[in-house]
């Protein structure tokens, strides 16, 4: 089969749903008609200056800290280099990242560009990527270029030499001459004509946004497919229970902001939780 095939259209059928449900759920509040992106989007314009996304890296007591604008025109442009490099709507971003802001950078410009985001763990290795990446038909793979004295990126070369589907890998690091670099070659400046494209590939809310695995301990790995609404109501309790604010003007409990900080270390029940800036 090719890779088109084997793409998330080809597994529509599985997501099952009627307008009863559908009615019902937005009635209650747990579904709506608006996306965790369009919140993210809506807070970058809101709360430029505040602070998104603290992150600290190895061999630095100081932080990096990017504020919702700086984030904002990373996922921008992060999403331009991702259709530049030939992700359709719904093809499969794969992201095997440590703890950084690359992470919830790359997660959210998979969604700008209308792909689909697969969080996979950092300890996975051949055997449980093998069959992950062959069966997402995964289109890209970012990975960190080492990781707690493992190469990621030698075995991203093993996995792009034996999937079909898998044409660009992503390096998040000082990676070797040959392979992309997260920020050398994904943050540059958007074209004009690119951002139009953005707006056009933006995702609805009963659209599939996340591609994840399960752990595959008593068997092969199962995928769960997740729309952008079963990923925020999946969300919102543990927001909830954070205490964390709303955003004031951003439309009160309905436009809370679902910062989709996707982590592949954490179970799907917490793939929506973020930052809900509130002063």
């Amino acid at each position: 089969m090719s890779g088109r095939e084997h793409s998330i259209e080809a597994w529509a059928w599985r997501i099952r749903r009627n307008a009863a449900d559908d009615a019902r759920y937005r009635k209650q509040g747990w579904w709506r008609d608006r996306t965790p992106l369009d919140d993210f989007l809506d807070c970058v314009t809101a709360h430029p200056q505040k602070a998104a996304v603290v992150a600290y890296t190895r061999g630095s007591m100081r932080p990096q800290t990017l504020t919702y604008g700086q984030l904002g025109a990373y996922v921008d442009r992060c999403a331009c280099a991702l259709i530049e490099l030939g992700v359709e709507r719904n093809d499969v971003v794969s992201l095997q990242l440590p703890n950084g802001w690359e992470f919830p950078v790359l997660a959210l410009a998979t969604m700008r560009a209308g792909a689909l985001v697969n969080p996979i763990p950092v300890i996975y290795r051949e055997r449980e990527l093998s069959f992950m990446m062959e069966h997402a038909a995964s289109k890209v793979l970012a990975v960190a270029t080492e990781f707690r004295g493992f190469s990621h990126e030698e075995l991203a070369r093993k996995l792009q030499q034996r999937t079909p589907t898998l044409q660009h890998i992503v390096s998040a690091g000082a990676p070797a001459s040959d392979l992309l670099n997260l920020e050398r070659h994904c943050l540059k400046p958007c074209r004009e004509d690119m951002l139009a494209e953005l707006e056009r590939r933006r995702p609805q809310a009963d659209d599939p946004g996340l591609l994840m695995f399960t752990s595959g301990t008593t068997g092969t790995p199962k995928a769960a497919l997740h729309t952008y609404n079963t990923l925020w109501a999946a969300g919102q309790p543990l927001a909830d229970q954070f205490l964390l604010r709303e955003v004031v003007g951003v439309g009160g409990r309905q436009g809370r902001q679902q910062l989709a900080l996707v982590h592949e270390v954490v179970v799907e029940q917490d793939l929506a939780v973020g930052a809900r800036p509130g002063g």
